[in-house]
């Protein structure tokens, strides 16, 4: 379809568009651009995406009032035109090239503006735009706005919701992350590398069990096939998996919270434990070793995994949540078919959790006469705003933002030949094999009983379902642990003392010199470990190269870090003698 284009009064300095016989702008364009600058600028965004911006008022006072970068997309040929020869001025002091059919005009102190007249994916929007998507701002106007723009916006809206949290986390969980690792090091001694397990079940059938509601009605097959698949159970669905007798063959905790002890509080099984080291060190002095444990992307942990596994402890690919990582070890075990139970990633009937798992009794016990277990139930689907997936009967089921990061997650790396998705009534995945959990029994009844031997230990040996203690000499790792860890925080408190020597000295260029001298001496990054702790000032200062006061500022929060890690030590240590 062609647009109709009318510009009023009819020469080069036309002040009104029509659009498809509607006008674009107000009869005050100027004013009303002023307020809709005023708008974008009172976020501060790195980058600004205009989409079909008209005649460019907004975009005039935002090439002359902001160092924000600025892509204008407009597919409109005679408005592009119209809208630059406004722009004439503005325009004259920048230095213009073209790049692949796009136009970039650009300052000494790099892009301003870029213009397209095409949408661009999203791996180029990245390389286009400084910052992330959390930092950009989006304009766009209610007459040219085309139907495209539509799943574009959404797509945008969702990126940058993911880097909202990413940040809010990272800032909210730095330092207990931190805290969990080095009481977590106390266990050293019983770690294991996840790598030892990959293709250690190939080509035999597993479950993959989330807390989702609709894992109830799982149960009951789960519990009568139990010996023809492997389990894998996420924490959160241990307390559900109780009340039916099954214990699960792997069990996977990762959650940084103290709350999470409550999932594994009663846990006794003899499943093969595999854990995040920055997991709550509360749920890790319940649940007895060998653990296995696997990479990190927090610095720290990178450090000293690579201190404890010379070849590398093993990936598990982390989606936001522990079902991602039960998901990810499923596939990585060789394991083929692979059932996915409870993973709802929604609220079906608007029930949030799996009866009987530990955040539902969680929830229950605050309820009271004045307070029942309905409104309970209500305020907590109330609780973030409220969001909509289809069903596999394109049904909408309400969800929210959180989920929806993990739903993302799972269409993106789905359709994965082995996957077979229990459909409960929740999320739903198009290209993905699916049956309802009253036919989950007569899939699982189709798979042969596997010999018990088949299950695996940490470390390779082969044991029968059980937590190791006939092939784990515990009395031998109980006197192993004060030395092991003893010697590793030996070797992590001469490299801070060294550190803290160097940061004695006034902030300068020479200064972060011998820092980076002084990791290369130790041959690790001390650096980068004392980046665990600060990651509230590393993102403030995230593209800003610190001087003057800021530089100050920054080697304080070095040394507040540094006096962090030698605080977390010293009580490891309290640990370890214990």
């Amino acid at each position: 379809m062609t647009d109709d284009v009318l510009f009023l009064p009819d020469a080069d300095t036309a002040q009104q568009l029509m659009l498809n016989g509607r006008a674009v702008h107000s009869r005050h364009a100027q004013r009303e651009a002023e307020r809709q600058a005023a708008e974008i600028l009172a976020q501060s965004p790195r980058s600004v995406i205009l989409l079909s911006p008209g005649l460019g008022f907004v975009l005039d006072l935002l090439l002359e009032r902001s160092d924000a970068t600025l892509l204008w997309i407009e597919p409109n040929e005679r408005i592009r035109e119209a809208a630059l020869r406004r722009l004439v001025s503005k325009l004259t002091d920048l230095r213009r090239r073209i790049v692949d059919g796009e136009t970039i005009y650009s300052s000494k102190s790099g892009d301003r503006l870029i213009l397209r007249n095409s949408l661009p994916d999203f791996a180029h929007l990245r390389s286009l735009l400084p910052g992330t998507p959390d930092t950009w701002h989006v304009f766009s106007l209610r007459a040219t706005f085309r139907s495209q723009y539509v799943s574009f916006v959404a797509d945008l809206e969702q990126s940058g919701f993911r880097e909202t949290v990413n940040r809010n986390t990272l800032k909210r969980f730095d330092r207990i992350w931190l805290k969990n690792l080095y009481y977590n090091l106390a266990t050293a001694s019983q770690l294991r590398p996840v790598s030892s397990l990959f293709e250690s079940h190939r080509n035999m059938p597993a479950v993959v069990v989330s807390a989702g509601p609709s894992l109830d009605r799982c149960l009951p097959a789960l519990a009568e096939h139990r010996s023809r698949f492997i389990l894998i159970a996420v924490d959160t669905a241990v307390s559900a998996l109780r009340h039916f007798g099954l214990d699960p063959d792997y069990l996977l905790s990762v959650d940084a919270q103290a709350p999470n002890f409550l999932h594994v509080r009663s846990y006794t099984g003899e499943a093969t434990l595999v854990v995040d080291t920055t997991v709550s060190y509360l749920a890790l002095r319940h649940l007895k070793g060998p653990y296995c444990t696997f990479q990190n992307p927090l610095p720290a942990v990178s450090i000293l995994l690579k201190m404890l596994f010379p070849d590398g402890a093993g990936e598990l690919q982390f989606g936001g949540s522990v079902s991602t990582n039960a998901f990810d070890l499923a596939l990585r075990l060789g394991c083929s078919p692979v059932y996915l139970c409870g993973l709802d990633l929604s609220f079906p009937e608007n029930r949030i959790h799996a009866r009987g798992s530990a955040l539902e009794e969680a929830a229950l016990a605050k309820t009271h006469r004045l307070h029942t277990a309905h409104q309970q139930n209500h305020a907590q689907l109330t609780a973030i705003d409220r969001r909509y997936l289809q069903n596999s009967e394109s049904r909408a089921v309400p969800t929210n933002d959180k989920l929806l990061i993990f739903y993302e997650w799972y269409r993106s790396r789905l359709p994965a030949p082995p996957v077979v998705h229990v459909d409960g009534g929740g999320a739903s995945f198009s290209r993905v094999p699916r049956i309802g959990s009253e036919k989950l029994a007569e899939a699982l009844a189709a798979h042969p009983k596997l010999a018990e031997m088949t299950k695996m230990r940490p470390g390779g040996s082969n044991a029968a379902r059980t937590n190791g203690t006939e092939t784990i000499d515990t009395e031998a790792i109980l006197e192993s642990l004060p030395s092991f860890a003893g010697d590793l925080l030996e070797r992590l408190d001469d490299a801070l003392k060294a550190a803290e020597d160097l940061l004695a000295g006034a902030p300068s260029a020479e200064l972060a010199g011998q820092l980076l001298q002084l990791d290369k001496d130790l041959g690790f990054s001390v650096t980068r470990l004392l980046s665990s702790g600060m990651q509230s000032s590393l993102l403030s200062n995230e593209g800003v190269i610190p001087s003057g006061e800021s530089l100050t500022a920054f080697f304080n929060d070095l040394r507040a870090s540094l006096r962090l890690h030698q605080k977390l030590i010293s009580r490891c240590r309290q640990f370890t003698d214990s």
